[in-house]
């Protein structure tokens, strides 16, 4: 198979909505062969390999400066969830270890003169809510309910321990607590986990764009150029600080500082005797499924064995967000089942009644049954009713995924305006993004690049021209040769 066709189906397979920042090897080829014929002389050639080149470089800038910051903020995760396990030992096999823990500490403190306010100043406290344990809408946010020593101390597994006045920590609070903690140490494990795949695909893009341009020159070489050239052209690049990142060197370093924060995470896990009867539940419309969604589902599975998936249809999908799917039902449906255990179909935006169908009372009253989402949508179709009956979770988006780059890439690859809209996924990939991940893009973005893809398309016509050319001049050349042939044979046999 030849390179190109390697370099497009290894983009495909595992990078589709990154395939335009890679170096354009199919239009560098038709360049080179424009310079052999003759048609543009060998300084455009390299140009265009230096305008691919820096537009790699510019990609993997972008997101280096994202993997540095993103490694700083998940790392001040890793640490405050360690300090929480420390305090509270959440991450104790049940949640009756866990409050008995809780117990124990408060009692420790009290003794020690941190619980013995006078019953003036515990009304006081007691009144500011500050010992109040935090609602079920807390917990299912992912905020870590904050419990003093006194409040604590009055818990027990079965009820309340009467220490001294104010309000008291039920076991059912406790257990509140420690979901909130879950939520915490799911996050914080899928971000890593995520941090750490999308730095493998981005050593994968370093890699394949490096051998695209040892191939390239090489293929310059053979048609246009000379073998010295082409190693003198190696040689500096290897040596240009500004290419170093093709060696891939902080890309490895980062990963192995995610490995060692997920071997800290790994033993902060909080206890779960449930979690083989647990069901969890989430919705969408999972509409291009992309990794991010495949993010999701992996970390749902750390609530409970069994995933089910609520799927609106094209109709609903339609009502919800005003424009139509790219995939249709039976596609989503085949792209989510690999992931969960069972999807059912919402023909409806409110999905309240169809999970009313699908949780039983007894997995209510044995808590048994968990309702898991991004994020990026808090106020989801049915809140009200999955509340009420189950713990709500909202996981963090994957960082560095963008389904509107994906749904851009699609629109460019379907034909609709090509230069515009692959302008404007160029444009995204380097814009900041809003609070729902969406990039930020202006038209002098856009315009920018635009001009270079114009550019481009200039070259690629001289190249075809020129390719047209050369293929003429041989079908003429042939033409004579046969004439000539012709003229041959008539003459000896005495024709003419």
């Amino acid at each position: 198979m030849h390179f190109s066709k390697t370099l497009l189906a290894a983009i495909a397979a595992a990078l589709p909505e990154w395939s335009l920042f890679f170096v354009d090897y199919k239009q560098l080829k038709k360049v080179a062969k424009a310079v052999a014929s003759g048609a543009i002389p060998a300084a455009e050639f390299w140009a265009s390999l230096e305008a691919e080149k820096t537009k790699v470089r510019r990609f993997y800038l972008d997101k280096e400066a994202w993997a540095i910051r993103l490694l700083a903020v998940l790392g001040s995760q890793v640490e405050d969830l360690g300090k929480a396990a420390k305090e509270t030992g959440f991450h104790r096999e049940d949640v009756a270890e866990y409050v008995h823990a809780l117990v124990a500490k408060a009692r420790g403190r009290a003794e020690g003169g941190d619980g013995t306010a006078d019953d003036d100043e515990d009304d006081d406290a007691t009144s500011s809510g500050d010992d109040e344990p935090s609602s079920a809408s807390d917990s299912s946010s992912g905020k870590s309910p904050t419990t003093t020593a006194a409040a604590a101390a009055r818990a027990s597994e079965g009820g309340v321990l009467g220490l001294s006045g104010g309000t008291a920590l039920s076991a059912q609070a406790a257990a509140e607590e420690l979901e909130a903690h879950r939520s915490v140490f799911v996050g914080t494990k899928k971000g890593l986990q995520d941090f750490r795949r999308e730095l493998k695909l981005l050593r994968q893009f370093i890699e394949l764009n490096a051998v695209a341009v040892r191939k390239i020159v090489k293929k310059f070489a053979k048609v246009a150029g000379s073998q010295e050239q082409r190693d003198a052209y190696m040689r500096t690049l290897r040596a240009d600080p500004d290419f170093a990142f093709l060696r891939a060197e902080l890309v490895d370093r980062v990963v192995g500082d995610v490995d060692a924060l997920l071997e800290r995470v790994a033993a902060l896990r909080p206890g779960n005797s449930k979690w083989a009867q647990t069901r969890v539940f989430t919705v969408g419309c999972f509409d291009l499924a992309h990794r991010g969604h495949a993010n999701l589902f992996r970390a749902l599975r750390e609530y409970g064995r069994y995933l089910v998936v609520g799927l609106h249809d094209d109709a609903s999908y339609f009502k919800l967000k005003r424009k139509h799917t790219v995939d249709d039902l039976e596609t989503r449906i085949a792209n989510i089942k690999p992931f969960c255990d069972s999807v059912f179909v919402i023909p409806s935006t409110d999905p309240t009644p169809y999970l009313r169908a699908m949780v039983s009372e007894q997995d209510v009253r044995e808590g048994t049954v968990c309702f898991v989402r991004g994020a990026d949508m808090p106020q989801f179709p049915g809140r009200e009713y999955i509340e009420s009956v189950m713990p709500v979770h909202l996981l963090p988006r994957s960082d560095g995924v963008s389904s509107s780059l994906v749904r851009a890439i699609y629109h460019c690859e379907d034909g609709e305006d090509t230069d515009l809209v692959q302008a404007r996924a160029m444009a995204a990939a380097f814009a900041p993004l809003d609070d729902t991940g969406k990039p930020c893009v202006t038209e002098a973005m856009v315009a920018a690049e635009l001009e270079g893809l114009q550019r481009k398309r200039e070259l690629a016509d001289i190249a075809r021209a020129a390719k047209e050319a050369a293929a003429a001049a041989d079908a003429a050349e042939c033409d004579g040769a046969a004439v000539d042939t012709h003229v041959a044979d008539a003459a000896a046999t005495g024709v003419c």
